[in-house]
């Protein structure tokens, strides 16, 4: 990987949680407080998680390989 494609990579990952420091610095007190902090913390947690169980289960079960009964039972 050239430097000029590892620089756009380092952007394309900081530049986003920059800019969410700054809007909640900007905003806080008016719009962003501490509830509003504890629901992104939480809703980040809990999407990495489904995320990360989601990737387990195709991964590890080959669940898309079970036939149309497995999927029903699973529920």
């Amino acid at each position: 990987m050239s430097r000029t494609h590892k620089l756009i990579n380092l952007l394309g990952v900081s530049l986003p949680v920059a800019g969410l420091a700054i809007a909640i610095v900007l905003l806080w007190g008016r719009g962003v407080g501490v509830t509003a902090i504890a629901i992104l913390v939480v809703g980040y947690l809990l999407t990495g998680i489904g995320i990360t169980v989601g990737y387990h289960r195709l991964f590890t079960t080959h669940s898309p390989s079970l036939g149309r009964w497995a999927w029903r039972a699973t529920w």
